[in-house]
Order: structure tokens, then C-alpha cells, then sequence
């Protein structure tokens, strides 16, 4: 039954490609025996008995092997062993008889081990469901041939290492369901050679060997056949008989050739009398799946799935399914019998006389699962890592061949084919497991501890970094080494990209207070791999700080930081203050720095092979006398280096800061220069490289950055401008990237060229500030340069780089050079074109050598014009322009910049005319303004490109005349002088009015003549109200008229059309305000008001109350408040600033002609 709900599932979510959290929901299965029950597996031991077949053990309450054994049919077998359960066995499983539902949960969970000896599940009948379990190092082990006198048995089959399938004598049905399968194997069972020891040996089993022959007071006897999962019984001197066969050889015969015990589903061998004596009865039977029984006189037994059978006198036994049998004395070896797919045993060998033939080897298929005549049905299961092996024939005789197919199916179902042999597609070939660390703590659950742990668990893989919990630096600190298994690799998480690319996962030791590499790769680990990480403050008193390998590993984009091993300082090893390595190891793309050690500072190898390629190593130190700052190489060991850096590190003198190789050393287009202590040193008959060959920079001085981020994952050194490693190949063809991941070459104007060393440069410069499309002419203008290394602005140092400006103009100084900033690659230039006249299509070239002479990288802005200063432009104005004598104007002057550019220390200076005098400043938007008698200056240190300042002052006109101000002048310290500003301003003498009783008014001056024509449509009476603006002209009334007039200083009647609408009736008197307003106290007992061009301001109302009666007068004071003496009430009303409030009445009269107070 199926323990995920009523139906065949719960639901699932992927964790790794072939791992589920699988929601697992029990209920009873319809049509189950009421003695259904669940069993829970709360062990992961298991107790195998200690008999001689441990598969017949009864297990311990509480684990599986129990639970197989006592679970009724239809029941469920569930765990709660642990959160990660591994079950490793000590003996084969019992076989499964009934139907049995077998669940491990959360796959992942629960893994069941054949502990690379046996095999894990054998369902001989039953209905078998298998759901969420990891099933590894299973092995299904064919037995070995029985040992005879003239025939020997052959080896039996290796099938099914995870599961076998039967279905023979009761129909078998298994489901798998989300299980996985690793590491499984299946081996053949090895045959023999016959001696003079026995009669005839039984045919290897499934799992058990045959029995062997047996000799007794010189009488031969007939050996047994193997079981399934024992070996068979030996011969006995009592019954003379062989034990019977299981799903193994055959049974013995009797010295007489009677048939022996009954044989299983192995072959039954015949035997015959010591004497060998011909009889009728002395045709060998045939073996089944395990290698066929002992030889008869006329033929050996036939081979089954196993190698064939013993020889006889006549002729070897025909094999079955698997090998023949041995041949007789002058006989031929039996040849192979069936084959399915591509497996089959291997074939007896020719006899000698009395038949002495040697056993064929046991065949060996379907290592995760093989079905017999049972059915198998597969369901989101996969396989890794499966293996196959042929058992070894007797002398003579052939192996077993093997198909690694993980599914082989003889004459059953599996979903639904019933083709013999591999069945490709019933397991997926399933990707490395993928196991995420979700905690920076060093143990317990989504750790990197628990994450390797599981790794070797499965045999394999691929370790990462939740990209939420490490999307910015993050430290794991260890308390213990981690130990990295075969087949496993480590990647740590990253950000950004190019120079902000960051590895973002450290690994971190204990530190100097620790004694302990942080990673361990134990010998015989095979495929480990550390990428993208930061493997830091490793110590250990023995040897490799940061990684201890004696497997074979790699490391990719990696940093190694401050980790150190005493190694022969202290006595404790071998050194390798990053890496020491026995093994094979491969380094790619990463950097060493501020390692310690003796000898090795970073890397101590102390035998086999190790690459080295696109990675650097700086600030590593050899400790004491001992040599290798950076390497040190063993005798007998094998180091290439291509693309690499060696500088900076360091080494007592002689003992070579760089590398000190007793081994075999290969060096190509590679830095080893500036070292402390030497940059390679040899002993024991070793060489170093040489200066110049090989695209090697060995000694010298080689300019190259400090160690920084400059892109790629890893801090790297960049050649610099100058530098000898620059386009030290050149030409080049090479192909890939260096240690950044940038391409190997590059072209800096020339054929394309190579770098020596980690890093391959990529230098360019570009103007990022252009001049302006037009510059003036001796004006300063900004350019700016920025140097980039592969694509990025480079800090890495500061370069002068040089300007030059081509024809048709000067450039000061030229060239011109500013050196880039290390804070963002920039270099900022303030430059100065010069040219008689206007001149188009400018451009600045800049260059910046790389490598002389041929390196050259080039710029060229974008182009401008070159254009001289338009001067500026001075502008005055007088307001009013006419006044009279000794009364006041308003001057306002207006400087304006009509050029792109500012204008610097702009002066403007005005001399007024002799009448005119300066009163006071007003009001003004230049930087300053002085006066100095008659003179006065206005000063702007910036006057913006196409924009303008202002100054007002008030004159005062002494003088009847037509003053012209016209002696000013303007400057700037980078224009030409501009053209004087010119305002005239009439001064005139006092007027006086005149109100004609005609309805006229005349003006004259004050000498008494006529100053201007008497007005004509006026309506002025002969007592009319007159009042004056402060433009000149004349506001009056005729007496008695509702209408006011407006006259100008020549005389010139202006229609005013607001009488009316402003309420204007019969008044008494006008007065004008500062605003220009007309105010006129009304024979109505109102106010009416005028604008100053004689609209209306009041309603047609005008203002009313306020106690206003019969007013007299109107007067306005300095503060704008209108006063109106009322000789209706004897009162005064004071409308205050010009508006209502009407305070009425303000002032009473009393009978003595004094005045009360405001109440």
C-alpha cells in the first residue's frame, strides 16, 4: 500500500535535482488485511546475525532487518531514526516474501548503505512499494566457483546490487518511487580450476560461494551448491552427497552418479565414481543463475547467468546464460550460452585428462536493480555513479563480461518493456546533488559541515550558498578541519560584477589560538573542488594551513589570506602556509597573499603534480632559513606554471622569496620578479626558468600595481603603463582568459600581443569632459581624461598623461599634463587656446605609452570652435527723464554679457554730468557699488555667460539744462572694453499754473514767461481744485463740476475716464498719493479714488461715512493715511494707509479751537 494519502501522492517540492520535501499523508489501503500494521524503524544500527549465513539473522527491535522480518503482509515501513538517518549494513537484508510498503519520508532523510559488500533489497515474491530513500554502495556480489577434483564450479552471477527482482517461484512486483540510487555495483563471482582435491565443486551462487569438493580416506566426494546468500555445504564423507542448490550452483552428485540433492534455481551438477568410470547417468545438470556444477563423465553442467560448468571427459558443459563449461580430457571448453545484451559468463577451459577443465567467471549487470521475471515500476528515481564488473575465470577459462546499464531486466516487466537486457531509461541519470548553506555557524543543520557531510553521504555534491543569507560578506568560522569528499565541489556565493565582482563566502580558522587546517582532502578522494571562496586564519603546527591534500583537488577563484603551518619550524611537517600537497593539484585563477610557513610560505609540495595557471602569489614568506616564499617543490615532484605572478614575497637570502625547486619545474609566460631573498632558487640538480624564454619575466624590476580589486572574483596585479610585462608576447595567438576572466590578448594599436604574467591589461583612455563646441579665445577652459583598465576607471595608479591641440591654434604650455586620480581614474586639465582670430574644428590628442615603442594608446576630443569675446554692453535710463529743478530722477544702468562665457572682474564706471548729483543708492543686483563724488563704480567679479546685472541710484538735477551722461565705461579681465552708456535728463525751471476762468490752464516758468500752451478742453473753473503727480502733470476740477481733468506740462489735455464710475461729485479738493492715485473729497459727503491713469478705484459710491460732512479738504501724509476736514461736524476723518478702516469721527473740535485726542 502507499503511505502518501489515498491516492499515489502527497505534495512535493525539489530541494536538489533528485531530492523532494514530500508531504506524506497515512491512511489504510483498501482491500488490506486487518493485520496490516505500520512499523516504525527508530535504529539506524543493524544487527546481523553472526551466523554462517548472516542474512537469516533476526535482527534487533527497532531496525530495519527486524522490521523486514516481522512486518505483516501489507504493512508500512516507516522511520524516525534521525534527521539523517544512514542505515549501514553488516549483512544482506532478508528476502522480501509479502507485500510491504517501505517509505523513508523526506528523501534525503533515509539512506540504506550495502556497506560495498551487500546487497540492500531482494524481493523474491510479494508486492513491494519503495518510496523516498537513498539506496549506496550496494553490491550485488555473484559467488565464487566451488573447488573440485575434475570439474569445478563457475562463477555465479553479480545482479542487482540496490535490488534484485525475482519472481520466480510467486509473481514479484516492486515500485520505486522518489528513490535514489549511488554508488551501486554489481561483480561477478570468479570461477576456478579444477584440482585433485575433490570431485566436482558447486556453481557460485547469487551471493554464497559453491561448495567445494571434499576428500576422504581417497574417496572423492561432490560439492554443493551456493545459495543465495550463503555459501553452499561442502561435500560430506558421511552421505557422499552434495547439499542442494538455492538460487545458486547445483547440488553434488553421488560417486556413483546418482543425482544429488535437489538443486534450487542453480544447476545441479553430476558427479561420477572416483574411477571415472562411464555411465549412463553421468549428464551434469544445468546451472541456473549462479555458475553451473561440478562435471560428470560426459559433460560438465551448463552455465547459467554464471560461468559455466566443470569439464567431464567427453566435453565442457554448454553454457547457460553465462559462460561454458570446462572441457574433458581432449575436449573442447564449452562455449557461452545466451546472451542478453551484452553480458554473458565466461567460457570453461579445455579439459586435461579426467576432465580437469577450469570454470568460466560470473557475468555482472544491472548494478542499481535487476528483475528476473518479476515487474518493476520506476517513478522519479535516478541513479549515480553505478558500477559493473565481470567475474574472473579459472585458469584458462574466460571472465564474465558486464553491462553497467543500472537496470537490466531478463525475462520480466520493467514499465512495461519486457525487452531482455539494459533498460536505459528507467532511472534518470541524475545530476550531482545540490546541498545549500543556509547558516554561517560551523555545525549543526544548513551548515557547510552538515552540507560535506551529506555529501559523502551520497557520494557526491555540489555545495553552494543561499544567495539571501550571503548577499553580502559573510565569515564562517570553524572549531575542526572539513573534511571535502570525492566527487564534491564547493562553490561560495559572489556579487557584482567586473571590478566590484566580489567573492563573498570566507572560511575562516581558528587563528594562531587553533592547530588545524580548514579543509582536509583525505587520500583516495578523487574530483574535489573549491571555488569562489576565501579560505583565511588557518593554523596548524604541521603543514597546510588552509588545505591539506592528499587527494586530488582543485581550486578556482579562490583567495588564500593569512593562513600558516609551522611545518619545520616546528617540528610538526612539511609546511604549506596555504596549501601543502602529496596528492594531485590543480590551481586556477586565484590568489595567495599573506601566507606563512617553512618551507612553502603559501604552497609546500611535497610530491605528485601540481598546475598552476592565471593565479598570483604576493606577500607570502618562508619562514626562518627555510626556503620557498611562495613555493617550494619536493624532490620527485612535477609543478607547471603558466600565466602566473610571483612578486612581492619573501625569503631569507638565497632561500628564494619566489620558488625553491628540488623537483621537476615548468614555467611559461609567467612574473617572478621582485622577490625578497631571490625570485627563484634550485637544488638537488633542478633548474629554474630563464629571463626571456618562454614568455618568462624572471628578475628585474617588472611595474605592476599594488595587489587590489581590478575585476574577477579575486584581487589580482596589474602591469603598468611602462611596465615590461605589457605586450611582452608579441605577436600572440593565445587563447582563454586570465586570472580576471578577460580575454588573453589585446591589441594596443599594434598585432595582436600577450601580457606576461596573471593578469592580461587592457588599458584605454577617452576624454570624458570634451571642450565646449565653442571656447573663447585666451579663456580657460576644463577637459577631463579617464584612464580605464578593462572597461573600469584604474586606481590602481597615478598616470601623467599628456595634451597636445592641433594646428591652428596654441595651446599654453603645451602639451599639457595631469596625472589620473587614484580615487577615480580621472585627470582634470584647465587649458588655454589662443588665436588672433575666430577659428572651427579644434580637437586636443592625448596619448599614454604602454610599452615603447610600439604600445601606444591614443584619444582625440571631440571638436570645437575657437571664437574671440564679444565685448559687453552697458545701458542707462533716467526716470523720470524730466524734472524740475532741484527735484530727484531715478538712473538705473544695466551691464549685460552677451558671450557663452562668463566675463571675470567686470568693472563698469560713470562720471555724471556737472548739474547732476548723486543723491543715494537704491537698489542693485551686481556684486558692489562705490561712489566717489561724482563718480561711481559697480563691480562683478562673475558675469554669467548671456546674462546681466543692475544698479539704481537717485540724482538730483541742479542745473536747468539737457544733462547727457555719456562718460562711462566697462571692462573685464577677459573681454574687450565695451562701448560707453548713454541717458539724457532735462532738468527744468518751476512752472507755475494758472486756472483761467474760461475754462483754461496756462503754465508759466519762473521768470513769468509762457512755459507751455494753455490746455482747450478743459472744464476748470474759476475756483476749481488743482493737484500735481510726481511726473508733472496737473490733476483740477472746475468748481461745481463732477468731472476731474488731467493736464500734462505742456498744457496737453488727458481725457480721464474713471469720473463717473469712481463716484466722482462736485470735490472740494484732490490730492495724489505715492502711487499716483487721485483722491477727491466729494460735495456728496464721499471719497472717490482714480488710478493714476484715471480709472476707477472707488464704486460709483465712492467711499461714504466715516463722518465725513461737507469736507473742505483732502491731504495726504507720509504714511499714505488720507485726512479730510469736515466742516459739516466739525471734525477731521482720517482714512489710515490710504484704505478702511474709517476711523470716524478721529478728531473732535471744541469750542477753543484745540484738538482731542484719537479715541
Amino acid at each position: 500500500m502507499s503511505p502518501m494519502g489515498c491516492g499515489r501522492k502527497g505534495g512535493s517540492k525539489w530541494i536538489f535535482p533528485l531530492m523532494k520535501i514530500v508531504t506524506v499523508a497515512i491512511c489504510a489501503a483498501v482491500g488490506t488485511s486487518l493485520s496490516a500494521q505500520t512499523v516504525t524503524v527508530t535504529l539506524s544500527t543493524d544487527a546481523a546475525a553472526t551466523t554462517t549465513n548472516p542474512g537469516d539473522g533476526p535482527g534487533q527491535s527497532g531496525d530495519l532487518r527486524y522490521a523486514l522480518l516481522n512486518a505483516t503482509s501489507g504493512s508500512t515501513i516507516l522511520f524516525n531514526c534521525g534527521t539523517l538517518c544512514t542505515i549501514t549494513l553488516n549483512g544482506p537484508l532478508p528476502s522480501i516474501t509479502k507485500n510491504l510498503t517501505i517509505n523513508g519520508g523526506t528523501l534525503g532523510n533515509v539512506i540504506i548503505s550495502g556497506n560495498g559488500t551487500y546487497r540492500v533489497f531482494f524481493v523474491d515474491t510479494g508486492t513491494v512499494e519503495l518510496e523516498n530513500l537513498l539506496i549506496r554502495n550496494a553490491v550485488g556480489k555473484g559467488g565464487n566457483g566451488g573447488l573440485g577434483h575434475i570439474a569445478c564450479g563457475g562463477g555465479g552471477a553479480g545482479l542487482g546490487g540496490g535490488l534484485f527482482v525475482n519472481g520466480i517461484t510467486a509473481p514479484a512486483t516492486v515500485t520505486v518511487s522518489d528513490v535514489y540510487f549511488s554508488s551501486d555495483s554489481a561483480i561477478g563471482g570468479n570461477g576456478c580450476s579444477a584440482s585433485g582435491s575433490g570431485d566436482g565443486g558447486g556453481g557460485g551462487g547469487l551471493g554464497g560461494n559453491g561448495g567445494n569438493g571434499a576428500l576422504a580416506s581417497g574417496t572423492y566426494v561432490n560439492g554443493g551448491g551456493g545459495g543465495v546468500l550463503g555459501p553452499g555445504a561442502n561435500g560430506s564423507t558421511t552421505t557422499l552427497d552434495g547439499a542442494a542448490g538455492g538460487v545458486g550452483g547445483g547440488g553434488g552428485a553421488d560417486e556413483n552418479g546418482n543425482p544429488g540433492s535437489a538443486p534450487g534455481t542453480g544447476g545441479a551438477g553430476y558427479g561420477t565414481n572416483s574411477a571415472g568410470a562411464n555411465g549412463t547417468l553421468d549428464a551434469a545438470g544445468n546451472g541456473g543463475f549462479g555458475g553451473g556444477g561440478g562435471g560428470g563423465v560426459l559433460a560438465g553442467g551448463k552455465g547459467g547467468f554464471g560461468g559455466g560448468g566443470g569439464g567431464a571427459e567427453d566435453g565442457g558443459g554448454a553454457g547457460g546464460v553465462g559462460g561454458g563449461g570446462g572441457g574433458s580430457e581432449g575436449g573442447a571448453g564449452g562455449t557461452g550460452g545466451v546472451v542478453v545484451g551484452a553480458i554473458t559468463g565466461g567460457n570453461g577451459s579445455a579439459g586435461f585428462p579426467f576432465g580437469n577443465g577450469s570454470s568460466g567467471g560470473g557475468a555482472a549487470a544491472g548494478p542499481d536493480i535487476f528483475v528476473n521475471q518479476g515487474t518493476l515500476i520506476t517513478v522519479n528515481s535516478g541513479t549515480l555513479g553505478a558500477s559493473a564488473t565481470g567475474g574472473a575465470g579459472g585458469s584458462g577459462a574466460g571472465s564474465g563480461t558486464f553491462d553497467a546499464t543500472p537496470v537490466f531486466n531478463y525475462t520480466g516487466s520493467v514499465n512495461g518493456s519486457t525487452t531482455k537486457g539494459p533498460i536505459a531509461t528507467a532511472l534518470t541519470a541524475s545530476a550531482v546533488p545540490d546541498f545549500v548553506v543556509t547558516s554561517t555557524a560551523d555545525s549543526g543543520q544548513g551548515t557547510l559541515r552538515e552540507a560535506l557531510t551529506n555529501a559523502a553521504d551520497f557520494g557526491a555534491g555540489n555545495v553552494t550558498f543561499d544567495p539571501t543569507v550571503f548577499a553580502t560578506p559573510q565569515t564562517i568560522t570553524l572549531a575542526s578541519s572539513l573534511s571535502v569528499p570525492s566527487s564534491t565541489t564547493i562553490t561560495g556565493a559572489t556579487s557584482g560584477s567586473g571590478t566590484t565582482l566580489t567573492n563573498l563566502v570566507t572560511v575562516s580558522g581558528g587563528g594562531s589560538s587553533s592547530n588545524f587546517p580548514v579543509f582536509s582532502v583525505a587520500s583516495g578522494v578523487t574530483n574535489a573542488s573549491i571555488s569562489n571562496l576565501i579560505i583565511a586564519n588557518g593554523h596548524t603546527t604541521a603543514e597546510g594551513g588552509g588545505v591539506d591534500n592528499l587527494g586530488v583537488l582543485t581550486v578556482t577563484n579562490t583567495t588564500f589570506s593569512n593562513n600558516y603551518a609551522g611545518g619545520s619550524i616546528t617540528g610538526g611537517g612539511n609546511g604549506g602556509g596555504a596549501i601543502y600537497t602529496l596528492g594531485t593539484l590543480a590551481i586556477a585563477g586565484s590568489t595567495f597573499t599573506g601566507n606563512s610557513s617553512a618551507p612553502g610560505g603559501a604552497v609546500s609540495a611535497g610530491s605528485g603534480t601540481v598546475t598552476v595557471s592565471s593565479s598570483t602569489f604576493t606577500g607570502n614568506t618562508a619562514l626562518g632559513p627555510y626556503a620557498g616564499g611562495a613555493m617550494f617543490i619536493n624532490t620527485g615532484t612535477t609543478v607547471t606554471i603558466t600565466d602566473s605572478t610571483f612578486s612581492g614575497n619573501s625569503a631569507s637570502s638565497g632561500s628564494a622569496g619566489g620558488i625553491f625547486n628540488y623537483g621537476t619545474l615548468s614555467v611559461t609566460n609567467s612574473i617572478l620578479s621582485g622577490n625578497t631573498g631571490g625570485d627563484c632558487g634550485a637544488g638537488g640538480g633542478s633548474t629554474c626558468p630563464i629571463n626571456g624564454s618562454n614568455g618568462n619575466l624572471v628578475g628585474g624590476t617588472v611595474a605592476l600595481s599594488s595587489l587590489g580589486s581590478y575585476g574577477g572574483p579575486t584581487q589580482t596585479m596589474v602591469p603598468l603603463p611602462g611596465s615590461p610585462a605589457i605586450c611582452d608576447i608579441n605577436p600572440s595567438t593565445a587563447t582563454g582568459t586570465d586570472q580576471r576572466g578577460d580575454p588573453r590578448t589585446t591589441s594596443y594599436g599594434t598585432a595582436t600581443c600577450q601580457d606576461s604574467g596573471a593578469v592580461e591589461s587592457h588599458y584605454a583612455i577617452s576624454f570624458t569632459t570634451d571642450p565646449a563646441a565653442t571656447e573663447i579665445s585666451g579663456v580657460a577652459f576644463p577637459v577631463a581624461i579617464t584612464l580605464t583598465e578593462s572597461g573600469s576607471p584604474f586606481l590602481g595608479a597615478s598616470e601623467s598623461i599628456p595634451v597636445t591641440l592641433s594646428s591652428g591654434a596654441t595651446l599654453s604650455g603645451s602639451p599639457v599634463s595631469a596625472s589620473t586620480s587614484t580615487a577615480n581614474g580621472v585627470a582634470s586639465y584647465s587649458l588655454t587656446a589662443t588665436n588672433a582670430t575666430s577659428v572651427s574644428g579644434l580637437k586636443l590628442n592625448a596619448g599614454l605609452t604602454l610599452h615603447a615603442p610600439t604600445a601606444v594608446i591614443e584619444a582625440q576630443s571631440a571638436s570645437f570652435d575657437l571664437n574671440l569675446l564679444t565685448a559687453p554692453v552697458a545701458s542707462a535710463a533716467f526716470n523720470p527723464t524730466t524734472i524740475p529743478v532741484g527735484d530727484t530722477s531715478r538712473l538705473t544702468i544695466t551691464v549685460t554679457n552677451p558671450n557663452a562665457v562668463a566675463l571675470t572682474n567686470m568693472q563698469y564706471t560713470d562720471t555724471l554730468p556737472s548739474g547732476i548729483t548723486f543723491v543715494s543708492f537704491l537698489a542693485g543686483t551686481c556684486g558692489s557699488f562705490n561712489v566717489n563724488g561724482g563718480t561711481f563704480s559697480i563691480s562683478e567679479p562673475i558675469l554669467g555667460a548671456n546674462s546681466s546685472c543692475s544698479v539704481a541710484v537717485q540724482v538730483k538735477g541742479n542745473t536747468i539744462e539737457t544733462a547727457n551722461d555719456t562718460t562711462s565705461t566697462i571692462t573685464s579681465s577677459n573681454g574687450p572694453t565695451g562701448a560707453a552708456a548713454t541717458a539724457a535728463l532735462t532738468v527744468e525751471g518751476g512752472l507755475i499754473w494758472v486756472i483761467n476762468a474760461n475754462g483754461t490752464l496756462d503754465s508759466l516758468s519762473e521768470t513769468g514767461t509762457q512755459a507751455g500752451s494753455a490746455g482747450t478742453a478743459g472744464t476748470v473753473g474759476t475756483y476749481g481744485a488743482v493737484a500735481f503727480d510726481n511726473a508733472g502733470d496737473v490733476w483740477a476740477v472746475a468748481n461745481g463740476t463732477s468731472a476731474v481733468t488731467e493736464f500734462t506740462s505742456t498744457g496737453t489735455v488727458i481725457a480721464v475716464p474713471g469720473n463717473a464710475a469712481a463716484g466722482v461729485n462736485k470735490p472740494t479738493s484732490l490730492a495724489i498719493d505715492g502711487l499716483g492715485q487721485v483722491w477727491a473729497a466729494n460735495a456728496n459727503n464721499s471719497v472717490s479714488v482714480l488710478s493714476s491713469t484715471g480709472t476707477a478705484v472707488t464704486p460709483s459710491t465712492g467711499y461714504q461715512g466715516g463722518g465725513i460732512s461737507t469736507p473742505t479738504g483732502i491731504i495726504i501724509d507720509n504714511s499714505g493715511s488720507v485726512w479730510i476736514p469736515n466742516k459739516g461736524n466739525n471734525s477731521v476723518t482720517k482714512i489710515i494707509g490710504g484704505a478702511a478702516p474709517v476711523v470716524t469721527p478721529t478728531v473732535t473740535g471744541t469750542t477753543n479751537n484745540t484738538l482731542g485726542t484719537r479715541p
